[in-house]
């Protein structure tokens, strides 16, 4: 029971480490960006081959899929045997779902 009381104070002290470390603020800023980046290009590779749903805006697209990636990780964190691979794997498969055309 112990080890449930020190995630949520774990998961604070990381975001917090971020607020408070210029460093590791950049750190976390490069790997979104580097994300976004990815899913930007995917999905306008997909817009290409005509398999994606018309979207009106690509780049928010892309950030909302980094939110959900990040509430992913927070959601495996938190609560591992609820939120296993298998149940992951079919939330991802669910939001690709609404993409395609």
């Amino acid at each position: 029971m112990s080890s449930l009381k020190t995630k949520p104070a774990w998961l604070c002290l990381f975001w917090e480490s971020g607020v408070n470390s210029e460093y590791r603020a950049e750190l976390a800023a490069v790997a979104i960006g580097e994300w976004s980046e990815m899913i930007i290009n995917l999905l306008n590779e997909a817009e290409e081959d005509g398999t994606l749903r018309s979207i009106v805006d690509i780049e928010n697209t892309a950030g909302a899929f980094v939110g959900f990636l990040q509430g992913s990780q927070i959601d495996a964190v938190m609560g591992p045997h609820e939120f296993n691979p298998d149940r992951l794997t079919k939330q991802l498969d669910a939001y690709l779902d609404l993409l395609a055309k």
